[in-house]
């Protein structure tokens, strides 16, 4: 479904006329061409984003179709009626097209086998936050699980595509959309080939296995040409897994497989990075991945593409010419486009850095809130409490909101690098901030044994020689 907010004019011509023949809610108002008129006005409206208008148009058709008092959830007509094409065919049992009025009870049966994937659209339409109506993941749960006594392996994948995650009221169990998802597989839902796979591969609802993935990854490529199979078995093979030798050529080609058959911006965003960085039998070529992020951006609008192609062009690899000017426009589209807190963050590291503006760090400082208030990335965490540590030009120091922002970072995401900087402000101690030695060492001694943070190692190998050094120097007094 499209963000759009307009809709073809034949949608606003149906709807004129159903209602001239049914301005209210009385049934017998209803013919066949109002019917139609009816659902190719829904269909057009929410296909093209008018979600305000297919709601409202929904409401009638389910009391039309069921003759039942409208529920709440009326929505999911607007949703179900996408599905319907203008012209109202359905496919028959030998797999060949016809036509039928929206009065005949196929129709209604049409939108009944097609229930249980526009539910969990609806599900997911929810869980974004554009409805408020009740219990929706309850009825998709519902809804799919009726279809799957029936035998129906659409449904068997896409409940487990709802349970991975979870769905509002209904809690995630990984460990049931593997099931699921092996069920659908099992019996030939070739879709589902790439989801077994990949929760193999990162150990979720079962234990890690990489070279049972591989193999299911293999057999969704060969069987079904899968690009997401593709770029999921690249990028294992580009580090390697237990039992799985990197192999950083054979990613390559997969990569470039799933850009010819698939034009997957997400591979070409992969290829570029491991070009970037290069590894075994595969040279650097940042050329080659600045081309490969410009196509990713040109052809899909990919927000991590964006910000992927702004930072090669401040990171001055060899052959791509750096172009501020142009990487600062490219993390605020992104921004714009997509809300991007990585884009956030890296066009404040430029701030940082300074573009020559007086007013870099205000900037800064706001984007950063801006990702915290967002997701609470850990990075942007820790470089904002940087900038109130030291303060700024148009940023006072702020010590005691810096080490409210390194304990954030710890305690949400286990931050050595928090840990060391918390370390740092407390063995100096600041304004309203006490020093505090003692609890300053124990920081760095969880950053280096947890997160093995070098500069936390390194500085308590640093205190321990001053140490040795004062007593030496105090001993030499005595004598």
């Amino acid at each position: 479904m499209t963000t759009a907010t307009s809709f073809a004019p034949r949608a606003v011509i149906s709807y004129a006329k159903f209602c001239a023949a049914a301005s209210s809610y009385r049934k017998e108002a209803f013919n066949d061409e109002g019917i139609r008129a009816l659902s190719i006005a829904i269909m057009r409206s929410a296909s093209s984003g008018n979600i305000l208008l297919s709601f409202d148009l929904s409401k009638r058709l389910e009391f039309l179709l069921s003759g039942d008092n409208v529920e709440q959830s009326s929505l999911q007509w607007a949703i179900y009626s996408s599905k319907i094409e203008s012209t109202t065919k359905i496919l028959n049992s030998t797999g060949t097209e016809r036509e039928i009025s929206p009065l005949h009870p196929d129709f209604r049966l049409e939108l009944e086998r097609r229930r249980a994937e526009s539910e969990l659209e609806l599900g997911i339409f929810f869980k974004h936050g554009k409805s408020n109506v009740p219990n929706s993941a309850t009825r998709v749960v519902e809804i799919l699980n009726k279809e799957l006594t029936n035998g129906n392996r659409t449904a068997a994948y896409n409940l487990g595509l709802l349970l991975e995650e979870g769905l509002n009221e209904i809690p995630a169990d990984p460990t049931r959309a593997l099931e699921l998802y092996t069920q659908a597989m099992d019996a030939g839902y070739g879709a589902a080939l790439n989801e077994v796979a990949r929760l193999h591969d990162i150990g979720k609802g079962v234990e890690r296995n990489p070279k049972y993935a591989v193999q299911i990854y293999t057999r969704a490529i060969d069987e079904e040409g899968s690009v997401l199979a593709m770029r999921n078995l690249a990028l294992m093979l580009k580090d390697g897994a237990e039992g799985v030798p990197a192999n950083p050529k054979r990613a390559v080609e997969l990569l470039l497989r799933a850009i010819e058959e698939g034009g997957c911006a997400d591979s070409m965003r992969n290829l570029a990075g491991l070009l970037q960085d290069g590894a075994e039998g595969v040279p650097k070529d940042a050329p080659k991945a600045l081309r490969l992020l410009e196509r990713a951006v040109k052809e899909s609008g990919d927000p991590l593409s964006r910000c992927n192609l702004a930072y090669i062009l401040t990171s001055g690899e060899e052959g791509v010419p750096v172009n501020l000017k142009r990487a600062i426009a490219l993390y605020k589209r992104a921004i714009d486009q997509d809300d991007s807190t990585d884009a956030m963050f890296h066009l404040a590291d430029l701030y940082l850095g300074g573009t020559g503006a007086s007013d870099d760090a205000i900037r800064a400082t706001q984007l950063l809130q801006r990702a915290i208030d967002k997701d609470g990335r850990a990075d942007a965490l820790i470089c904002l409490g940087g900038v109130l540590t030291r303060g700024a030009i148009g940023v006072p120091k702020d010590p005691v909101r810096a080490v409210e922002l390194y304990t954030r970072a710890i305690e949400e995401h286990g931050s050595g690098h928090a840990m060391y900087r918390l370390g740092r402000l407390l063995e100096r101690g600041a304004k309203l901030v006490p020093k505090d030695t003692e609890r300053a060492i124990s920081l760095y001694n969880r950053a280096a044994s947890e997160t093995n943070h070098e500069k936390s190692a390194q500085r308590l190998r640093n205190m321990e020689e001053q140490k040795k050094h004062l007593e030496q120097v105090r001993h030499r007094w005595v004598k």
